[in-house]
């Protein structure tokens, strides 16, 4: 097994806690833009500090910045698109959706970025979009206005995330360096968060936000880190499936912890997920 995919594996499980832990706090009664506001704060404070301790902000360069800013802006907008259409939608159908964003990724770097088109590549692919939709249960939807629209708005937010993952593979294959890549797009992504919270004139946290909003910004430092690092060692086309399916430990965890529903299309996902892992570690 090589470096990337490990690192790619902890940061699935990293990232399902994370999930599981925000799911927690929405059902505690958060504002998203407000949690979300918070957690880029703390996010933002702990790593520039590791940086300017570690020497990271020296490696700066104009590069990073152009690269950088972009990525964080579009990641703030791809995530609001999908938190705005779980308010009309179904969590549980639009969650797996946003996480389709892989496959924009990794068609992204296989085309633009000249990786491979290897078999167990692509059945790995297969296997993890195959995997998302038994967990998303479209069939039993009932297609209105509302959930047409709550569709559309997702699907627009993952197609933004999946050229947010595009653009960093692109820097990382051109020398750009993981933390100060970070950095730059904390700055985006907190002015955006920040324009959030001035424009609603909401930026209180309740208990919930400041109870798990720390431990869910700590978790997600770890998991970007994790993301960038090993995503500077592998391919972005195996990297990404394997990490977006994070979904599955959130589910695993969910039913365990929270004693959560367990239907025949978890199961059929949480096998489908592991086939493609296994298919993708071997790529």
């Amino acid at each position: 097994m090589s470096l990337a995919i490990l690192l790619a594996g902890i940061a699935l499980l990293v990232g399902g806690l994370a999930d599981l832990l925000y799911r927690v706090a929405q059902n505690r009664g958060i504002d998203s833009g407000v949690f979300i506001f918070w957690q880029s704060v703390i996010f933002s404070a702990i790593l520039w500090v590791y940086a300017i301790v570690s020497g990271d902000i020296l490696k700066l360069d104009t590069f990073t910045w152009l690269i950088g800013l972009p990525a964080g802006a579009l990641g703030y907008v791809g995530l609001t698109l999908f938190l705005l259409s779980v308010k009309t939608g179904d969590v549980s159908v639009n969650a797996p959706i946003f996480r389709l964003n892989f496959v924009i990724t990794a068609a992204g770097a296989m085309i633009l970025l000249g990786e491979s088109f290897a078999l167990a590549k692509l059945v790995g692919i297969t296997l993890a979009l195959l995997s998302v939709m038994s967990f998303a249960g479209i069939k039993s939807l009932n297609f209105n206005s509302s959930q047409l629209s709550s569709l559309a708005l997702v699907s627009l937010g993952s197609i933004v995330f999946g050229i947010v993952g595009i653009l960093i593979k692109y820097a990382l294959n051109n020398d750009a360096e993981p933390i100060p890549l970070l950095l730059t797009q904390t700055i985006a992504f907190q002015v955006a968060a920040s324009i959030y919270v001035v424009y609603t004139k909401k930026w209180k946290p309740n208990q919930a936000t400041r109870r798990y909003s720390p431990w869910i910004a700590v978790l997600q430092l770890i998991w970007a880190s994790l993301t960038l690092t090993a995503l500077s060692l592998g391919e972005a086309s195996i990297i990404y499936p394997i990490i977006q399916l994070s979904f599955v430990v959130t589910a695993i965890l969910g039913i365990i912890l929270l004693h959560e529903e367990f239907t025949k299309g978890k199961g059929l996902g949480i096998v489908l997920a592991l086939g493609a892992v296994g298919a993708l570690a071997i790529a």
